[in-house]
């Protein structure tokens, strides 16, 4: 009969609270090691937050709100709110000023990006979902206009 180890706590883990799986978990091993990186500053370090457009064809409406909203792992905002606290940090450490004003624009839309999540979530119960249709189209219209404009200011 095979022989199964116990489980034991490494000494000096400190369990932290985080909003994303791969960020979270770097973070952990950062900090066991004695190297206090937020969470922010890891997702920033790997490139940031990336735009994915895709056709959603019969996928439904409660697993949108699931990808956009914090529940589903993201952090909510699809990252959006995570790299602007990353272009915060970054403000403070490159005494870039405008990287903290960028950082805010990229929290804001963060929050916007929630207030879609909500507006699926209120799809996926109504009983005509397509009543929300032109308030959502709008908002990500919003959404877009608005993230080309503070990735622009970014690149400037």
């Amino acid at each position: 009969m095979e022989q199964v180890r116990p489980l034991r706590p490494l000494p000096g883990f400190k369990s932290l609270q985080t909003h994303h799986c791969v960020t979270g978990s770097m973070r952990h091993v950062y900090v066991y090691n004695d190297h206090d990186v937020s969470e922010e500053m890891l997702l920033g370090l790997g490139a940031g937050v990336g735009f994915v457009y895709w056709h959603q064809k019969d996928i439904p409406l409660f697993n949108t709100f699931i990808m956009i909203d914090a529940t589903g792992g993201t952090g909510g905002g699809l990252f959006r709110t995570m790299f602007g606290r990353f272009l915060g940090e970054a403000a403070v450490i490159t005494r870039e000023q405008r990287l903290a004003e960028i950082g805010e624009n990229f929290r804001r839309i963060g929050d916007r990006w929630q207030d879609a999540a909500e507006l699926f979530l209120q799809a996926s119960e109504a009983a005509d979902p397509a009543g929300l249709l032109p308030e959502a189209s709008a908002l990500l219209r919003e959404l877009a206009d608005r993230e080309e404009n503070t990735w622009a200011q970014l690149q400037d």
